[in-house]
């Protein structure tokens, strides 16, 4: 039932393109291009016909067009200098719009929602569903969410190449902006999840006859279990940009008709990523000091842990002398490689090479959801409320109002009681040394025997892999205090935060907390995930 063909129509796709050269002199030539192509992609829809002409996709989860309109401009210039040496000039700007857009308009104020919710919704589209069990597309209803975003990219560089006897000589420069101009509004028209837990006899969700994900979205009571989320986003744009520097010198020399040596060196510098608005955070530090700091977390005998008072907090761009830009990249990559060929006689050859490699960082698309780039403050998620006792219901989900973006006024009380994330200050830059040797020989007419090594050595790597866009949540139970057993880290004590007014109702209002909560190290706060760790490495010999 949640498979079938769909009929993908792309109706819309352009293409144009124009190069021109000009040979100004014998010596001296310029070209130029540009390219301007936009395509309309829909998605394999879902419901109804499943032709992106059903009248009710807009409550398809499938439905929705990838708009790009990409532009491209490159410029060369190349001058014969003399008779051994060239130097080539270049320029290119690069524009890459990649929006996923709404195929039909809707107003989701038609749903019969209170003038409450109605007031607050930030984004006309149907609201995304998931009903536990009936999702096979990941969601249950509601198309995907739009975005706006642009990738851009402005270059220069220049390389210069001599001949000098037995030598060939290179050196160059590059210089690189990258960007990306983005406006995510998230869920702004509502996120709901539904669950058995909300109609089953004990709030659990692990049976298959007590309870029902389907008849709790009947009933209209999202469910109220910390895993199951439901939340209104309320988002503003970011626009990250960072700007790279590179330089080489390189050398081919054939010492004689038997060795030849390949040696050079890059120097790199790449400050790291900036906001044009410093509208992010650029860490976290465990120590700093708020209004909060008078909160004490009392001692627990229990856990034999002392009393400490509570501190934290984001480190905002610009603030309090906070630099302006995330990581710690080393203000010279220095780049090394070296490459020797020796041939003892016509039939055996030696190979050996050397180079040191920083990798690059993969940046994913900027989420309103899991504020990534630790644009916490400037994106809020409000998370839905409830629970068995006192169920929320979908008519009215926000009945104490929604956040709305607070930048970085807030401080070290940004986003209290909810999960963060940051992207770690200590990141540098990964890097990866490569070597290898062989001894190829050639035995008779057409044969030949090769004897091999390779190996690499990466560090600094980002400890998810190449998927930069994992969190790693610092903010954790100690495993020690497992030994405690779950009645123990279960056992309600007096809340520490009850009745401070600069904390949210969430956690200002209960009277108790678990042991496990008051046992985290930063107790205000849920998840406090640091991504782009690099922390990360590898080792590979092979022969």
């Amino acid at each position: 039932n949640y498979t079938r063909t769909s009929l993908i129509k792309s109706k819309y796709a352009q293409l144009y393109s124009v190069k021109l050269e000009h040979k100004i002199t014998d010596s001296i030539s310029l070209s130029g291009f540009y390219l301007y192509n936009k395509t309309q992609e829909p998605e394999a829809n879902y419901f109804g016909s499943a032709d992106q002409n059903e009248p009710t996709r807009f409550a398809d989860p499938n439905d929705y067009y990838l708009v790009r309109k990409p532009q491209i401009l490159a410029v060369n210039n190349t001058w014969v200098l003399d008779n051994s040496s060239v130097l080539a000039l270049r320029f290119g700007m690069t524009s890459f719009p990649d929006d996923n857009t709404l195929s039909i308009d809707f107003d989701p104020r038609t749903l019969g929602f209170s003038q409450t919710y109605q007031n607050q919704i930030q984004l006309d589209k149907f609201p995304q569903v998931r009903i536990r069990g009936y999702d096979g597309q990941g969601r249950t209803m509601g198309a995907i969410n739009p975005t706006e975003i642009n990738w851009k990219s402005t270059s220069a560089n220049a390389s210069y190449s001599k001949l000098v006897g037995s030598h060939t000589f290179k050196a160059g420069g590059d210089w690189r902006k990258i960007a990306v101009d983005t406006y995510i509004p998230g869920d702004g028209a509502g996120y709901f999840e539904f669950d058995k837990d909300m109609t089953s006899s004990n709030g659990g969700t692990g049976s298959t006859t007590d309870g029902n994900a389907f008849a709790s979205f009947l009933h209209g009571y999202p469910s109220s279990l910390s895993t199951r989320e439901s939340r209104l986003s309320v988002s503003t744009p970011l626009n990250l940009f960072t700007h790279y520097f590179g330089g080489f010198v390189q050398d081919d020399w054939r010492v004689s008709p038997k060795l030849t040596v390949n040696y050079g060196m890059r120097l790199e510098h790449e400050k790291g990523l900036s906001e044009e608005n410093n509208n992010f955070t650029v860490g976290w530090d465990p120590a700093m000091t708020s209004a909060l700091s008078s909160v004490a977390i009392p001692a627990d005998a229990v856990a034999g842990t002392p009393a400490r008072t509570v501190a934290g907090g984001l480190m905002y761009a610009g603030v309090g002398g906070n630099k302006t830009y995330q990581g710690n990249a080393p203000a010279v990559k220095w780049s090394p490689r070296v490459g020797v060929v020796y041939a003892f006689d016509p039939k055996t050859v030696v190979r050996g090479g050397y180079g040191l490699y920083w990798a690059p960082l993969n940046f994913a698309a900027p989420s309103t959801a899991t504020n990534n780039y630790g644009q916490v403050g400037y994106s809020q998620n409000t998370i839905l409320t409830s629970s068995r006792s006192n169920p929320t219901s979908l008519s009215n989900p926000f009945p104490t109002g929604v956040a709305q973006p607070t930048g970085n006024s807030l401080g070290a009380l940004t986003n209290l009681n909810s999960n963060i994330s940051f992207v770690d200050q200590n990141r540098t830059a990964p890097r990866v040394q490569q070597f290898s040797v062989d001894l190829q020989r050639e035995l008779g007419s057409s044969w030949a025997m090769t004897v091999s090594y390779m190996g690499a050595r990466g560090d600094d790597l980002t400890l998810a892999g190449a998927d930069t866009d994992v969190g790693i949540n610092i903010n954790q139970l100690d495993p020690k205090y497992l030994a405690l057993g779950s009645a123990a880290l279960d056992q309600p004590l007096p809340n520490p935060f009850f009745g401070n007014p600069n904390v949210p109702l969430s956690l200002s209002t209960p009277t108790t907390l678990s042991r496990a909560r008051l046992l985290l190290p930063h107790p205000q706060y849920g998840q406090i995930n640091a991504r782009q760790v690099t922390e990360g490495y590898n080792r590979y010999h092979a022969g």
